[in-house]
């Protein structure tokens, strides 16, 4: 494919209808983009760190309940990490953050919980202060959030 046509494409790229605006919502554009990669990282899952289960494992007639009663039979790993990164973007956006002492300053700070070996089990855009959970610290909001999903 030219280049010229690899460049219009990516600029005409969409994952959402413009006419749906959600105001209350920063991630209207990429929500559901992120909902259908967290659905991947779920059923992609690492059990008890040795154990890989994927949907192609499972006979499809019992594939809907596997992906509805995943959470609650799963084994998480002794040791789960919230990890703060950075997606550098150097364009226009709203949520932008700029963190002086990082290689790429500015850019698009993600949470991720994830298990020792570094598999992303959910992760959460920082999209600016409304975020966090009122009575809470910032952090406990986070913590909450990523957990939210799986019984602890």
């Amino acid at each position: 494919m030219p280049r010229n046509r690899v460049l219009l494409l990516l600029k005409r790229w969409h994952f959402a209808d413009n006419c749906l605006d959600d105001d209350s919502n920063r991630l209207y554009k990429l929500q559901p983009f992120i909902d259908q990669l967290l659905l991947n990282f779920k059923e992609h899952m690492i059990l008890a760190e040795s154990l890989v289960i994927h949907e192609s494992m499972v006979p499809v007639y019992g594939r809907l309940k596997f992906r509805q009663n995943f959470k609650e039979h799963m084994i998480l790993a002794e040791s789960l990490v919230i990890h703060e990164s950075m997606v550098p973007v150097y364009g226009r956006l709203k949520f932008r953050q700029y963190i002086k002492n990082k290689s790429s300053q500015y850019g698009i700070k993600l949470y991720k919980l994830c298990t020792t070996s570094a598999y992303t089990l959910s992760l959460k855009v920082y999209v600016g202060k409304g975020d966090s959970t009122p009575g809470k610290s910032h952090a406990g909001s986070i913590v909450d959030y990523l957990l939210s999903e799986y019984s602890v």
